[in-house]
């Protein structure tokens, strides 16, 4: 398997070399890079349904702060809106009202179960939609948020509900988005180029990018790729810190990813820039995914919301020739061929139906939209997760 992905590689390195030739004449002609603006919570949340314009996290009350909304009509109607809120366990936060079109009801809140015991986690916050209104109307007008006085910093705040907009359902190949999460520290232009590459040859559409962080040179990189059309970079700008939530916020990233995604990708993958999530029977996700649906076992595909993969962890052999004999094949995909000897069931990363899920964990299936909505764990027989981080020593072999 190693030797067909890495024959894969071979044809990433041509392409890496036609783009590292482009990143050096941005260099040369010293392309100006655009920047999210540092703005912070007061800033006014915007809805664009072209994207992609600043959007940072808005105080709505008490503790609560949102990002995103969206309309849901994968079961009911709901306004779905991404956030982030305190944590009961250090106070109560503040409660919310859903004004839409001058009907009110008491928002609804569900909190990710991965807050890691945090003072902030992600949360969902859902406003049923009266019957009287219609998308349209909901599509011009959005929504007030309205928080009690005593306990909120806005008494009222218009929200905009972006409306996604249902893709045909065509006859050819299952189309695939990514999700990354934000995007923090010094990361090497390379390395990056690698995953985007890498990632697309084995079935990557298009990909979704949230920027937390980071440097001129790896942003010149990125707004090659959104030119080209491979990527959507939205900005992630908070004032939360590591200690007060859980890597940089993001569940509540992968929130606003599915609900924006939901109707955009036949599936969704959600997985880091160190992860590569690697078919073993077929050459691509899209006749992975086939093959698994016309399996006996799972014939009966309206049950199943994601795909689950378990994961090995990979790291360089110190005594690979190829490491030192040629800069373009200086790769990790290619110079990382120790792993460990069994594969992690807890760190696995998946692909998702995103009709089909309520909320998504950073490794698993959090909740289906219905009960009939489960997760499916793949064989590693079928596909792993080849994750290229280092590992405590005594745990690995050359494969």
């Amino acid at each position: 398997m190693l030797i067909k992905f890495s024959f894969l590689i071979v044809i990433a390195t041509v392409q890496l070399f036609l783009i590292g030739i482009y990143i050096s004449i941005i260099r040369i002609n010293n392309i100006s890079t655009s920047h999210s603006p540092n703005t912070q919570f007061t800033s006014k949340l915007q809805g664009n349904s072209k994207d992609e314009s600043p959007k940072v996290f808005v105080q709505v009350g008490k503790d609560i702060f949102v990002y995103s909304a969206f309309l849901d009509v994968r079961q009911g109607r709901f306004v779905r809106i991404v956030g982030i809120i305190v944590d009961e366990t250090y106070r109560k936060p503040g409660e919310l009202l859903c004004n839409i079109a001058g009907t009110k009801a008491k928002a609804t809140f569900h909190r990710s179960r991965e807050s890691h015991s945090l003072e902030y986690a992600a949360v969902l916050i859902s406003c049923e939609i009266p019957m009287t209104v219609s998308t349209d109307l909901l599509a011009k007008n959005g929504l007030l948020l309205e928080g009690h006085e005593s306990q909120s910093l806005r008494n009222e705040l218009n929200i905009q509900v972006k409306i996604p907009t249902k893709k045909t359902q065509g006859t050819g190949d299952l189309k695939i988005g990514v999700c990354v999460p934000p995007l923090f520290g010094n990361i090497s232009p390379m390395k990056l180029i690698e995953f985007i590459e890498v990632t697309k040859i084995v079935g990557a559409s298009h990909f979704i990018f949230y920027n937390y962080e980071i440097h001129d040179s790896l942003m010149r990189v990125l707004n090659m790729y959104v030119n080209l059309g491979d990527i959507t970079m939205k900005p992630w700008k908070h004032n939360f810190t590591k200690s007060q939530i859980w890597y940089y916020g993001q569940s509540a990233s992968i929130w606003d990813c599915l609900l924006d995604n939901m109707y955009a990708f036949d599936y969704i993958a959600f997985n880091d820039i160190d992860e590569f999530i690697v078919p073993r029977k077929m050459h691509t996700w899209q006749g992975m995914i086939q093959a698994l649906l016309r399996q006996k076992q799972m014939l009966d595909r309206t049950i199943i919301a994601a795909f689950e993969f378990n994961s090995y962890i990979f790291k360089e052999s110190s005594n690979n020739p190829r490491v030192t004999t040629n800069h373009y094949l200086q790769l990790t995909t290619i110079t990382s061929n120790m792993r460990t000897e069994a594969s992690d069931a807890i760190r696995s990363k998946v692909i998702i139906n995103p009709r089909k899920v309520f909320e998504l964990q950073i490794h698993h299936l959090g909740q289906g939209l219905g009960p009939e909505d489960e997760a499916v764990r793949i064989s590693d027989s079928y596909a792993a997760v080849h994750h290229y981080r280092q590992q405590p020593q005594g745990h690995s072999k050359a494969r």
